[in-house]
């Protein structure tokens, strides 16, 4: 009796599908023909289940639904790059999650050198900031309700109102209360 089965060329198992130079369970036919080709190369096409672990070397690609059951994702090892999104081409990352420098980066542009950093514009709804707020550049701008375009450096469009102090300038405060008309 026989202890292995040894095949020379491709092996197709379940139907009577039309002969492929690939390797195949079931009849379907690859949607990936740039990747499944040769005799060395597996189509399954129902499911497939693994109890033990999963090795890929190469590109993986998922073009459904991606479940993970408890949730988490590991790279093998801290990275700048541990996790990158990029564009269709690979040219360009529109999402990067750096694990040695705990930082988060949307469509950045060069080097992630902040906590979250977002490239163009950002919106935000119902914030709350704890400790400094810090515009730093000298053409920076920050409206509230300022209208179509911010063009100071402080803008505010509306009614605002000072809780405690008020300072102008670098000597003068007013402590209570101030009104300016014009």
């Amino acid at each position: 009796s026989a202890q292995n089965l040894l095949i020379n060329g491709a092996v197709q198992f379940a139907g009577n599908a039309s002969s492929v130079a690939y390797s195949r369970f079931g009849t379907s036919t690859t949607k990936r023909s740039n990747y499944i080709t040769a005799s060395n190369d597996l189509l399954v096409s129902g499911d497939l289940e693994t109890v033990g672990s999963v090795s890929f070397g190469g590109t993986a690609s998922v073009s459904g639904i991606f479940f993970m059951t408890n949730g988490q994702h590991r790279p093998s090892a801290d990275s700048t790059t541990a996790f990158r999104f990029q564009n269709a081409a690979g040219t360009t990352s529109v999402w990067t999650i750096d694990t040695t420098n705990t930082r988060v980066g949307i469509s950045v542009g060069g080097t992630l050198d902040t906590t979250f950093e977002a490239g163009g514009l950002a919106s935000i709804s119902n914030a709350s900031i704890s400790d400094r707020f810090e515009l730093t550049s000298s053409t920076a701008r920050f409206g509230i309700n300022a209208g179509n375009f911010t063009d100071t450096a402080f803008e505010v469009g509306g009614v605002a109102s000072v809780g405690t102090n008020l300072n102008v300038g670098e000597t003068a405060t007013a402590t209570t209360s101030a009104t300016f008309e014009t």
